[in-house]
């Protein structure tokens, strides 16, 4: 079963200038893209900056609206629902952004923050949910005894293990994972990784990762879309990836370094 289904999406973008030639001029950021996810699928959307992955991903999130096309999620079509009748499902569709710490609000705890969606979503008490949030830090890997400190108190590392704690928190069908490990070094993010398979496998969680490291989305992921200028151009099975023929896709795995310097051309 999908979880997810994107159906011929495009979004597009008023151009901003203060030449009085350039009025009407728009932008196409997103341009007939489709794509599905199945339930316990993490699939990779990888491509060159400013291809349209984030994009898409605000699409998917419903934090901005396509211009056309059609979302599916849990079956419901997401895209046409209004904001009050996506509420109940909103605990099930989570992300994870690059600059987590952006995303967190600087005057809540760290527990504070992980509670805040039980709250809102599963109507636990505050006491019972101090005691899932303690569970759920220590689960991706923080100190239970952080659940006092800031966002700003924690590690570019501990904070998106953070925001993986919260995003969890209300046990989601699927998370989107907008250039998740970016920002954070090798030993990091292959740390961080592991742990979101791990996740994967405890909570059967599906992922949607964006990233612009194709290495990273082969080990990963079970699947890798390719974006350019807007539009899905190639597919492969992870393990596969010597099937992809589009020239975007052929550029970012001529990108990758080989192990051996001596093998490199």
């Amino acid at each position: 079963m999908n979880v997810l289904e994107v159906s011929e999406v495009s979004k597009t973008y008023q151009l901003e200038s203060r030449s009085p030639w350039s009025n009407g001029k728009r932008f196409c950021a997103v341009n007939r893209a489709s794509l599905t996810i199945k339930e316990e699928e993490c699939v990779g959307l990888v491509g060159e900056s400013g291809c349209g992955k984030s994009t898409l991903s605000r699409l998917i999130l419903a934090l901005d609206q396509p211009d056309s096309g059609e979302i599916f999620f849990m079956s419901k079509k997401w895209n046409k629902m209004s904001q009050k009748q996506r509420f109940p499902y909103r605990r099930y569709m989570q992300a994870v952004f690059q600059n987590s710490l952006s995303s967190m609000n600087p005057r809540l705890k760290a527990g504070d923050i992980v509670v805040e969606p039980l709250l809102n979503f599963v109507k636990m008490d505050r006491k019972e949910a101090k005691a899932h949030a303690r569970m759920l830090l220590d689960k991706v890997g923080l100190d239970p005894v952080s659940i006092d400190h800031y966002p700003h108190q924690f590690s570019g590392g501990q904070q998106q293990r953070l925001a993986i704690a919260r995003a969890i928190s209300v046990n989601p069908k699927l998370i989107v994972l907008d250039e998740a490990i970016s920002s954070l070094d090798v030993i990091t993010q292959s740390a961080i990784l592991s742990l979101l398979n791990e996740l994967k496998n405890s909570f059967g969680i599906s992922y949607l990762f964006i990233t612009h490291d194709i290495k990273a989305a082969c080990f990963f992921c079970d699947r890798l879309l390719v974006m350019q200028e807007g539009t899905i151009v190639d597919e492969a099975d992870a393990q596969k990836i010597e099937q992809f023929s589009h020239p975007a896709a052929l550029k970012l795995l001529n990108s990758m370094l080989v192990m051996h310097p001596e093998d490199r051309v």
